[in-house]
């Protein structure tokens, strides 16, 4: 075997061995896509979770139930914990926005958060902190708020609906 020939073969090995390894690279890209995505979709759940859970916690669910019903009747430091609340969830709900526009949510999780958030928006106390905070949030995700409220499809839900 000659020089030559010699340095065609490890040519022929050096390039397979590049695309077994560029094969290796898509295949470990693609798994980390997926694991993003599941962290994202994790993170969603979580998000809504716990601002559930504050909503219904023994120190603020009377003043929550009662600022939904009619945020006028809450004054002070419930309207500033109930606008706490209403904050947390908006800011983990937008972000939760941002990274479904950039494919990184399951569809499927993030049709059930905007159903939620239609039902929410529908209670008068949301939309009043809507009204009165949205300029907090980023200009394409008050476009988002907007449009969900005006669809109304959560008009029909009532406090206390199972």
């Amino acid at each position: 075997m000659t020089l030559e020939e010699f340095n065609y073969i490890a040519e022929i090995i050096a390039s397979i061995a590049v695309i077994g390894s560029l094969l290796y690279v898509a295949l470990e890209v693609r798994q980390n896509t997926r694991g993003i995505k599941l962290s994202a979709g994790n993170y969603a759940a979580e998000q809504a979770r716990t601002v559930f859970l504050r909503s219904i916690a023994p120190d603020t669910r009377e003043i929550v139930y009662k600022a939904w019903q009619d945020p006028e009747s809450v004054t002070g430091i419930d309207r500033f914990a109930f606008f706490g609340l209403m904050h947390d969830h908006l800011c983990g709900l937008e972000n939760v926005y941002y990274q479904h526009r950039d494919g990184a949510i399951d569809p499927r999780l993030w049709q059930g958060l905007v159903r939620r958030a239609s039902m929410e928006l529908s209670l008068p106390g949301c939309r009043y902190f809507w009204d009165r905070r949205k300029n907090w949030y980023s200009d394409a995700f008050q476009s988002f708020i907007d449009e969900l409220v005006a669809t109304k499809d959560g008009a029909s839900f009532k406090l206390g609906d199972s």
